[in-house]
């Protein structure tokens, strides 16, 4: 619920006041299709994507970058995902990745409490080592070129790779702008 929902860093799964740094500020709407609607069927509607906005709290610092033991640059300015180009993220989960895009313009559904959701324009990312580039608790990290442009969010696992949303339609949906 906009401005109820509280966001917490570090992501734990109990409440815990000194963890409370924002509350949720807009959310993109996710429309699912009626039930075995596939692609091409006039009913079918694709979202951009799957994600949120929060507000710090009044008090809360923003610092934006990694660890400095990790060596990596802060991220700044928004890209679009090219074929073949090597890609790093910091996730909850499973840390800092590596991986390549090696698919762009993906449309693909994912199944949700309120029926499927078709999205497009999503882009993947494999890793060469046989590990995922991401995994459940990575969502919604972001997803950089080596010199700190944003490309995208972690979204979802797939068969072909982990799927990612493009910044700039995250960005646009959301009216607001990357700092």
């Amino acid at each position: 619920h906009v401005g109820r929902d509280r966001i917490l860093q570090a992501g734990c799964r109990a409440f815990q006041p000194e963890h409370h740094v924002a509350h949720l500020g807009a959310s993109m709407p996710l429309v699912a299709c009626p039930p075995f609607t596939r692609w091409g069927d006039p009913r079918a509607v694709a979202n951009a994507a799957d994600a949120a906005i929060a507000p710090l709290l009044p008090g809360i610092a923003r610092a934006q970058s990694f660890l400095s033991d990790r060596a990596l640059p802060r991220p700044c300015g928004v890209g679009t995902p090219e074929l073949g180009e090597p890609v790093f993220k910091v996730g909850r989960t499973t840390g800092l990745t590596r991986g390549v895009v090696d698919r762009v313009n993906v449309l693909y559904s994912v199944p949700y409490d309120h029926g499927d959701c078709w999205f497009e324009d999503l882009f993947s990312v494999v890793t060469s080592n046989g590990v995922d580039f991401a995994a459940g608790g990575d969502s919604g990290s972001a997803v950089l070129r080596s010199d700190g442009t944003v490309l995208g969010l972690v979204f979802a696992g797939a068969p072909m790779g982990t799927l990612c949303c493009d910044m700039a339609s995250i960005l646009a949906a959301l009216d607001c702008e990357l700092l």
